[in-house]
């Protein structure tokens, strides 16, 4: 009986273990689960933060490959996991159908034991009452169960044969072999439960064990998509102040050519200002070129004119020659240096159209330019919003740093930044510069014009020296001849004096002619008059007419004699006054021509007419 509830006992005791041990099983399986969930999901969001790190550079693709090594060994652990709770959850079913074949055996040892306590209350029952006989009640204070204080009492032989009906009744034996057999039974029911609880244990502990190492994989895939995060961030950061760094040097750089543009404006305004100084200068050569080859030719020509006016002068109509066309030749080669002037001014007027052509092609060029770096800038600027608040400093602010101070960035906003970044298009400055090229050749051609202008302008101002030093020499003979001239004025002077005598008792013999005229008219009129008186006195008187015929004879003489003297007075005064104006003709020519002489060989025009009467040439 003892062994049977030892049994009995021992069952309840492995199925409450197994029991225990299967709630801690299935604990055990869940709270894997819950880890392998977790490090699936761990992992699952390392591999996404890495892949965004390698997303952005390929600088990650170390801590990325460790990521996702550390994510297979999480998806093998799972397997594993979930092949150790799969054989976990079967030995668990088994171990539940072994509880429930337990506790049936359990119940039929139970029944047996109840049985087994019956029989065995009858059998004490019989004993005691045996006893009771033999002994006078002996029993009733002797503890039977108890066999190392047990005496066996001695019997009458009245009462041996109740006794022994009593003790026939106790059969030990009964049903002995089919409890043997069921302890037996239940004995392997309980190994059997155990060893199913020690393969709950096992397949329990890999699943624990494997979601430990899903667990430990997960954090290393975490870890090395932190590194990869921070290197993504840190690159993020970089191509950051990359791009700040263009778009300050992309400033700088339309700084500098708006700044060579101006420089070229600037540059192409002064090469019109010189060209136009130029020509203007080339006018103004012209003009002296004219002036010196007019006063070559002219004074030349009265030059030439003066050596035969003059007194004979050695050698100086050769020199005028000789200077002359020299003076000439020059200015063929002023007029040869004026047309190369002329024609690269007029080349470059020719090009003025597609010079400002050019010019609004280079503004187009930085308006478009300006136009894409302000987009920049905006563009740049808009980064602030997944900056978690923070913000870039401007570039319209008077201090314009090398660096940007970038704020910390969460790998989401590293990655929106980092598309945006890439949206942001290099600054493009070719087609400024190739424009820029092209306003400087333009410029640079203006220039060369000018130089070849200023180098033709040289020339001709050479050539106009030259001709204005061949009137110089021409200057030099009038020197010459001016002195011939002064010897000679003295000659011309007694000339005019002796015509101005001449003319002056010319008009002393024409005022006496008139005189004589004047005298003869009134004689005439006397005689006229004492005629008319003595016809008068015939008329009164006819003795007084043969004194009247007297008088009117001597008055047709008269007449006649006044008439004849009239007419040669008329003679003498008309003779008088051809003869005054002849010489004052003479006069007038020789200070006329004297002047003339004085004017072409003096450097300078005379105001007032030469008199030869002066004392010297002073013009």
């Amino acid at each position: 009986m003892g062994k049977m509830n030892a049994t009995f006992d021992m069952m309840g005791e492995s199925d409450a273990s197994c029991k225990a041990n299967i709630e801690s099983a299935n604990a055990s399986l869940v709270s894997a689960g819950h880890n392998i969930t977790e490090a699936k999901n761990k992992s699952d969001a390392a591999l996404k933060r890495a892949s965004m790190a390698q997303n952005i550079t390929n600088a990650v693709l170390t801590e990325f490959d460790k990521t996702k090594s550390a994510d297979v060994g999480v998806k093998a652990d799972e397997r594993a996991m979930k092949e150790s709770e799969m054989a976990a959850r079967k030995v668990i079913g088994e171990a539940e159908t072994s509880r429930g074949e337990l506790k049936k055996a359990r119940d039929e040892l139970n029944a047996a034991r109840e049985k087994k306590g019956s029989h065995l209350e009858t059998i004490l029952k019989n004993f005691s009452t045996a006893l009771e006989q033999a002994k006078n009640n002996f029993a009733h204070d002797l503890n039977v169960c108890d066999a190392s204080n047990f005496v066996a009492p001695n019997v009458s032989i009245y009462a041996a044969e109740d006794v022994f009906a009593q003790l026939v009744a106790v059969n030990f034996s009964a049903d002995s072999a089919n409890n043997d057999k069921l302890l037996g039974n239940c004995t392997q029911k309980v190994e059997a439960l155990g060893r199913l609880v020690e393969e709950i244990g096992v397949y329990s502990s890999a699943t624990r064990d494997n979601a430990s190492k899903a667990l430990q994989h997960a954090d290393a895939a975490v870890q090395s998509a932190k590194e990869a995060e921070k290197i993504a961030i840190d690159v993020v950061k970089s191509e950051i102040n990359k791009k700040w760094s263009e778009i300050r040097a992309a400033k700088g750089n339309m700084t500098a050519l708006s700044g060579k543009v101006a420089e070229l404006v600037k540059q192409q305004g002064h090469l019109y200002k010189n060209l136009s100084a130029v020509a203007e200068l080339s006018n103004k050569t012209m003009n002296k070129a004219l002036v010196a080859v007019r006063n070559c030719t002219a004074a030349a020509a009265i030059a030439m004119e003066a050596t035969t006016t003059v007194l004979k002068t050695t050698n100086e109509t050769g020199h005028v020659a000789n200077a002359n066309n020299s003076c000439a030749k020059a200015y063929a080669n002023v007029i040869n240096e004026d047309g190369a002037v002329q024609r690269v001014l007029s080349d470059t007027e020719a090009t003025k159209a597609h010079v400002g052509q050019v010019h609004r092609d280079v503004n187009t060029s930085l308006a478009v330019g300006k136009s894409q770096l302000d987009q920049m800038k905006r563009n740049f600027t808009a980064l602030s919003e997944f900056t978690n608040g923070g913000y870039f400093a401007s570039f319209d602010s008077a201090r314009f740093p090398a660096d940007t101070t970038v704020p910390e960035l969460t790998l989401e906003n590293a990655t929106k930044i980092y598309t945006k970044l890439r949206s942001i298009t290099a600054f493009n400055a070719s087609r400024i510069e190739e424009s820029l090229t092209s306003f400087r050749n333009v410029v640079a051609g203006i220039s060369s014009n000018l130089t070849i202008a200023v180098g033709h302008q040289k020339g001709a101002a050479d050539n106009v020296t030259l001709a204005e030093t061949r009137a110089k020499e021409v200057e030099e003979t009038r020197a010459v001849l001016k002195e011939a001239l002064e010897k000679q004025r003295a000659r011309l002077c007694d000339t005019v004096k002796q015509l101005t005598e001449i003319n002056n008792k010319t008009t002393a013999l024409q005022k006496e002619a008139i005189a004589v005229r004047e005298s003869e008219a009134a004689q005439l009129k006397r005689a006229s008059a004492a005629n008319q008186r003595a016809e008068d006195a015939v008329t009164r008187a006819v003795a007084a007419e043969p004194h009247a015929a007297e008088a009117t004879a001597q008055y047709q003489l008269t007449g006649e004699s006044f008439r004849n003297a009239r007419i040669e007075a008329k003679h003498l005064v008309k003779n008088a006054a051809a003869s005054l104006q002849a010489n004052e003709e003479h006069i007038k020519k020789i200070n006329n021509n004297f002047t003339y002489a004085v004017k072409a060989v003096s450097s300078h025009h005379c105001e007032t007419e030469i008199n030869v009467y002066k004392s010297a040439v002073t013009c």
